[in-house]
């Protein structure tokens, strides 16, 4: 029984891991972004919408010399439950567990307040930062930064998923 709960538990980590890099060091807080390639950071998220909050793990690697910006949000069990991946103005966001889909412009992302992604991305890199946007908010506290050689990758949409969802805040 013992082992077969230690192969569930590595089946589940192993299964749920990112693609990662071999070249990964710790990020320097200070260090300016033009001299990484990449900065991959894990974090965790509190979201408020209302009088309902949810908290999570998320990563987020930004690639800031392409403007490409990965951003995955993980379910308890470290599954992937929504990718937001944005190459300069263009967004694509996939919601797993609801199997939809959207594709459209940064500007019609409420998360991003009107800025480009990358520009975003870059402003939470290594610090606490608090995003509000009338009733709704989320607060996201840095759980460890790296600066990285792996680069944002556009998500492959599985056919089954409902196309025009917009990812709300």
């Amino acid at each position: 029984m013992r082992s077969g709960v230690s192969f569930l538990v590595a089946f589940l980590v192993l299964g749920c891991a990112s693609t990662r890099s071999v070249h990964e060091a710790p990020f320097v807080a200070g260090t300016p972004l033009d001299q990484v390639h990449a900065v991959r950071e894990l974090m965790r998220v509190r979201a408020t919408h209302g009088e309902r909050t949810e908290s999570f793990k998320a990563q987020l690697l930004v690639e800031p010399k392409t403007n490409r910006v990965e951003l995955t949000a993980y379910t308890p069990l470290g599954t992937s439950a929504a990718t937001l991946y944005a190459e300069g103005d263009q967004v694509t966001f996939l919601n797993h567990i609801a199997q939809t889909q959207w594709s459209g412009r940064a500007s019609d992302v409420a998360l991003f307040g009107g800025i480009a992604p990358a520009e975003w991305a870059t402003k939470i890199v290594n610090g606490q930062t608090t995003i509000t946007r009338g009733n709704d908010s989320v607060e996201i506290t840095p759980l460890q930064v790296v600066s990285t050689d792996a680069s944002p990758q556009p998500p492959s949409i599985p056919r089954e998923y409902r196309c025009c969802v917009a990812p709300a805040l």
